[in-house]
Order: C-alpha cells, then sequence, then structure tokens
C-alpha cells in the first residue's frame, strides 16, 4: 500500500470512528446530510445516499458558509476534480483524470438546459458565470450518458437558479474590479443583472518563458428573466464576457469574447403520485470571437486578426416518470440540433483577407435520443437501478449507452455498486477546422464501476469511492506541425485530434461533511490515483508532431497521484462567518522536453512539484439585511503553475497570486 493510500485509508478511519461519538448528539441535521437529488435519475424522491452516481451537492447555504465566489472555487472542492490554469484565460476541470484543453468532457446544464458553443464545446468556470443567481449544483462524478447522452461523458454539473430572494450587492477586488448585481422575485417574476470589470492577472512569463506586458481586462454582463405560473415556466438569459488569454506567446495580445444567450420554455406537473412529466424546449445562440494583434521587438503592431465561431443549438427533453409500489419508471426522449451560425478567419490589418474556419461550410448536426431507467426497490433497504439509451445521430455511428446499479440504504449505512457506459461526439474543432480537420475522428467511449460505502451518523456523512475507468477510442490532441498528403503538405503549426486507442484510470475518493457543533461546518475531501496509463497506439506516419510522443502504454502525465481539500466554516454572534478553505495538490509528472522552448535562465522543473493553497472567507452582518463579506484568494502568495497541457514545451500556467475581493450585500 502506497503512502497516499495509507493517507486515505487512515484519514477516512479515524473520521469514521471519531464520528461514532458523535452519535448520541440530540440535534438531528436529517435535512442537511440526506438531501433529495435529482441530477442521478431525472425524478424526486431519491437522497444523495441511495442515488445510483456518485455525487456532491452544494446549497445555497454552502456558498454562504464557504465563501464561493465562483463555480471554480466551489469545484475545488469536489474530490476526484483536478482545476487547472489554461494558457487561453480559462480554467480547466478535469473529472477522475479526464484531460482536455477546454471543459468539453463534461456535460453542462443550468435548469436542465444544456450550455456549450458547439466549436469548441466550452463551459466557464470563473467569473464569467454569476453565482448569485445559484441554489444548488449537483456534481456528477462519472457518466451520465444513459440519461442525457452525448457529451454526459466524465461528469455531469446541474446548476438550479434561484426562485426567491430580493437583493442588491456591490464589491470591490485585486486588480481594480468593481462589481455589481441585483436579483429581485415579484410574484411570478424573476430579475438578475450583473457585471464583473478587472484589469486581471499578470502572470511572470508568458508561454514562451519571456516577460511581456499583456492586457489581462477580464469584463462580464449578464441578465436573467424568468416568469412561472403553475407548472409553466419561461426564461431567457443573456451574458456577455469578455477576456484575456492570460499566458500567450511575447509579442502577441489575444483577447476573447464568448456571449450565450438562451430562451427556455418548461412544463413540469406531477397529476397524482405515480404519474409525472417534465417537458423543456429551448434555444440557445452561442457568439463567440478571438481578436489578436501582434507586435514586433519594437512595440510595433505588424497584423491585426480576427476569428469567429459563432454557433446555436436547440432542442426538446421529455421526460414522463411513473411509479408503482415497487418501481420508479422513467422514460424519456430528446432532440437536440446544432449548426455553424457563422464562422471565419479576418485579417484585418496591414492587408484585409477573409478565409472559412471550417473545413466545410454549413455544418449541422442532429441527435435522436431515447431512453428508459426503472429503479426497482425489492427491499426496503435495497434496490436496482437498470437503464438502456439509444441514440440516433446524423454525423456519426448510432450509438446505445446502459447502467446497471445496486444500491442499498441502511439505518448508518450505505452503499452502491455501479456499472455503465458513456460516450462524446467529437466538438467541431476537434475533427473540422480549416487547417487540422481530421474527418475520420470518431466519438470516444468510455465504462465505468464504482463501488462507494459510506456512514451516514447524526452530524456526519462519509463515503469512500473506488473507480475504475476505461476509455476506448479517447480524443487527443497532439502538436502537429504538418500532414503528408498527395497533393503536398498540409500545414498545421496547432492541436490536431486524434483516437488513442485507450486509456485506463483507477483510483479513491473519500468525502466527508461533519458538523462538530450547530455553528460549525467541515468538509474534507481527498482523492488517490492509483493507476492512470494511457495507450495512444500507432500514430500514422504522414502525422508530423513537434514533440515525441510514446505510442505504447504510459503513465498519464500532469495529473496529481494525490489531492486534499478541507473547508471549515464557523457562524458566531448574529449571523457572523469566518471560514478556511484549503487544498494540496502532489507532484505532478511531466514528459521528456518540458520547458525546453523556454531559455534555459528561466526553465525551471520545480513548477511541477506538489502545491498548497489556502483561502479565507468572512462575513459581518451589520444586521439581518446588511452584511459584508471579505475573500482572500491565495492568502499566503504562493506561487502555483499548471504544467502546459498541450504543449510542454512551453512555460508553465501561473496561477494568481494572494488576491483580495470584499462585497456589500442588502437583502430587502
Amino acid at each position: 500500500m502506497g503512502p497516499y493510500l495509507r493517507l486515505v485509508t487512515i484519514a477516512f478511519c479515524f473520521t469514521w470512528a471519531f464520528a461514532d461519538d458523535m452519535d448520541l448528539m440530540e440535534l438531528s441535521l436529517e435535512e442537511l446530510l440526506t438531501m433529495d437529488v435529482t441530477s442521478a435519475t431525472k425524478t424526486t424522491g431519491v437522497t444523495l445516499q441511495k442515488a445510483p452516481s456518485v455525487i456532491r451537492v452544494f446549497t445555497r447555504e454552502d456558498i454562504d458558509k464557504f465563501g464561493f465566489t465562483t463555480l471554480y472555487d466551489m469545484l475545488s472542492n469536489v474530490p476526484g476534480i483536478q482545476i487547472q490554469e489554461y494558457r487561453s484565460g480559462h480554467q480547466l476541470s478535469w473529472i477522475r483524470g479526464v484531460q482536455a484543453r477546454y471543459n468539453n468532457k463534461i456535460l453542462w446544464l443550468i435548469d436542465g438546459i444544456p450550455i456549450r458553443d458547439s466549436y469548441y464545446g466550452h463551459s466557464f468556470l470563473d467569473e464569467g458565470f454569476p453565482l448569485e443567481i445559484v441554489e444548488r449544483v449537483e456534481v456528477i462524478n462519472g457518466p451520465g450518458s444513459v440519461l442525457y447522452g452525448a457529451n454526459a461523458f466524465s461528469g455531469v454539473v446541474s446548476i438550479k437558479t434561484r426562485q426567491s430572494g430580493r437583493e442588491v450587492k456591490a464589491g470591490y477586488s485585486s486588480h481594480s474590479s468593481p462589481e455589481g448585481a441585483l436579483y429581485w422575485t415579484e410574484n411570478s417574476w424573476t430579475f438578475y443583472g450583473g457585471f464583473f470589470d478587472s484589469e486581471g492577472f499578470s502572470p511572470r512569463l508568458n508561454n514562451d518563458g519571456n516577460a511581456w506586458e499583456h492586457n489581462q481586462d477580464r469584463e462580464r454582463t449578464s441578465a436573467m428573466i424568468r416568469y412561472k405560473k403553475g407548472p409553466w415556466e419561461a426564461v431567457v438569459s443573456a451574458t456577455e464576457f469578455e477576456y484575456a488569454e492570460n499566458h500567450r506567446d511575447s509579442r502577441k495580445d489575444r483577447s476573447i469574447s464568448r456571449d450565450p444567450a438562451y430562451g427556455a420554455i418548461k412544463y413540469t406537473r406531477s397529476y397524482d403520485d405515480a404519474f409525472s412529466v417534465n417537458l423543456v424546449a429551448y434555444y440557445e445562440q452561442y457568439p463567440l470571437s478571438k481578436f489578436q494583434h501582434r507586435f514586433d521587438a519594437s512595440g510595433q503592431i505588424t497584423r491585426i486578426e480576427r476569428e469567429v465561431f459563432d454557433t446555436l443549438m436547440f432542442g426538446t427533453d421529455l421526460d414522463i416518470t411513473y411509479r408503482t409500489r415497487n418501481h420508479t419508471l422513467v422514460f424519456g426522449a430528446s432532440f437536440q440540433h446544432d449548426e455553424d451560425d457563422g464562422m471565419f478567419a479576418e485579417d484585418l490589418f496591414p492587408e484585409p483577407e477573409r478565409s472559412n474556419s471550417l473545413a466545410v461550410s454549413g455544418v449541422q448536426r442532429d441527435n435522436i435520443g431515447v431512453f428508459i431507467q426503472d429503479m426497482w426497490d425489492f427491499d426496503e433497504k435495497w434496490a436496482l437501478v437498470t437503464g438502456m439509451r439509444f441514440d440516433h445521430l446524423s454525423d456519426f455511428d448510432n450509438e446505445w449507452n446502459w447502467r446497471v446499479g445496486l444500491v442499498t440504504e441502511q439505518a448508518s449505512f450505505y452503499g452502491k455498486l455501479l456499472v455503465g457506459s458513456a460516450y462524446r461526439v467529437p466538438s467541431y474543432r476537434e475533427y473540422l477546422d480549416v487547417a487540422a480537420f481530421n474527418f475520420g475522428l470518431e466519438p470516444e467511449h468510455m465504462t465505468t464501476i464504482e463501488l462507494q460505502i459510506g456512514k451516514k451518523l447524526a452530524r456526519s456523512d462519509m463515503n469512500l469511492t473506488f473507480y475504475r475507468n476505461s476509455y476506448d477510442d479517447f480524443i487527443k490532441d497532439l502538436f502537429v506541425t504538418t500532414i503528408r498528403e498527395p497533393d503536398g503538405d498540409r500545414l498545421i503549426d496547432d492541436e490536431y485530434a486524434i483516437n488513442a486507442e485507450n486509456r485506463e484510470i483507477t483510483g479513491l475518493e473519500a468525502n466527508i461533511r461533519y458538523f462538530p457543533t450547530d455553528a460549525i461546518t467541515v468538509g474534507i475531501g481527498l482523492e488517490a490515483v492509483l493507476d492512470a496509463t494511457e495507450t495512444i497506439g500507432d500514430i500514422d506516419s504522414d502525422i508530423i508532431t513537434s514533440t515525441e510522443n510514446e505510442t505504447a502504454e504510459t503513465d498519464l502525465f500532469f495529473l496529481a497521484d494525490f489531492t486534499f481539500n478541507a473547508m471549515i466554516g464557523y457562524r458566531f454572534g448574529k449571523g457572523h462567518r469566518v471560514g478556511a478553505n484549503l487544498f494540496y495538490f502532489g507532484d505532478r509528472d511531466v514528459p521528456e522536453g518540458y520547458q525546453s522552448g523556454v531559455p534555459v535562465e528561466n526553465q525551471d522543473r520545480g513548477l511541477a512539484d506538489a502545491f498548497f493553497k489556502l483561502d479565507l472567507y468572512g462575513k459581518w452582518s451589520f444586521s439581518q439585511r446588511l452584511a459584508f463579506k471579505a475573500h482572500v484568494y491565495n492568502a499566503l502568495d504562493e506561487e502555483i503553475y499548471s504544467p502546459s497541457f498541450d504543449d510542454p514545451a512551453k512555460f508553465d500556467n501561473e496561477w494568481p497570486g494572494a488576491e483580495f475581493r470584499g462585497t456589500l450585500t442588502y437583502k430587502f
């Protein structure tokens, strides 16, 4: 047994034993420890402990307790998720070692509506999404394709927005960053508007290992209107988010604009205790553009470029639930359409010129899916879950996916044995890029086995999860210079997606939620990656890569073998709070050629070593209505880096140093 596994086991057993002593406490926290979840079954009345998935839940109260200001903060506290900084100015969320340059291997839902651009398949974690509108977040570690179809691959993040409350917020933070928001409900209406504006964090060195001052501005404005009457609900939401690519080569400035807007109509009704219907129809436009300046050594502009990757998506989901004495059946059908809504690259200076961004024009894709799931309570304490889904895909082979789960919820113990499959279709960028197109790219597939055991007492809930995931045709980017073709070499000089033969990842996750007193809340998460290997398989000899790639089985790079997080919140006086979040990342293995493109004097292999990060939080309530909140990110001002995942020869991506954020909130 390795040292990390020992630490996981010792910490888990110690807390388990300690919690046994708390079982005699008189105060019950049943509402906090036994919550119903919907993302794992698409039904109500299923507890967190009995749901046939490994789920972590964060509520509005958790946001207040632990001072979360972004999804980034929240997901950092989920065991099994490793957050990375990426050169393009966004953060990556890797669930159970599923690595990608964008957050496109996770299904992101807002009130059941999928939110992503179709070019990269990306959703953001940072200030681009305001937590002011969030009521709760359910995070599934593991596949969800039986219920949700394509792209519920490594996990699902399901966000439910608020439908009550009235408040106004104003704040200021490091890097000259004002912010403000108004949230208001009136009868059947909900209104939200907010903004965030920042000069942004500047890394010490760029990806080429040289210093160069960049514009790092980040701006977001967002608005939402909802009307709810009886079983009907209508919502319209729009966001404009512009941010700089933090880590660029010297003599380049690039900004990105993401402006998703969607509208949806929902119908939810229970006709009696046995029958219910949930229907949603949505339409989403996702304008996405990049604007870039290039400079010479003297700082003069030599070229101005713009790229546009606009997409749209619309669809509908219908779920029908039927309950008998021992069975809960869910029948579902879905339709989703996405298309190219205008994609091109344009030189603006010195000579205007426009070209296509995709190798084919007028892309349109359809996905029609049907599924059935049964939860059979064959005993008061045991249930068997089975599910099957069929997806008809317009651009790829049709897909079948399945899952089987055996779950039990005893007086204080619970357990889950889960097996199943999932798949993901390539994004436009991965197989249709005008230069790096790969028309032979196929969807990626995975199968999983998960075993969870847990213990729930009056003041605590803790569980240990073992998982083993196997991936076939894993979509992986190689940095390719050229591809030899009969008509001549095709210049790529960029990422090129292939289907890797196989990837195997085995790990342990421990999650603990503990309430030692009414005023204190403790959360602990640990992950140990026991084994993580990849076999790329043969690479076509006509594909010329910039770095050497091991095609036989090899250990995965850039993953921490062990991660730990602890969050603690303390309430005192009349609504005052303090809290702390501590994170530990273990060493990350890096390949040969790591930082080889960086000037020798700036190379530092120690940047991939283990690190700690501490965040602090406080809230002072002047009255029941008025409160001040303070958040110190990276309070110890540690220098933290994520190795350059897509091109290891480049310099690492630096995390922000110590930052302060203060907000004043008034509730009406």
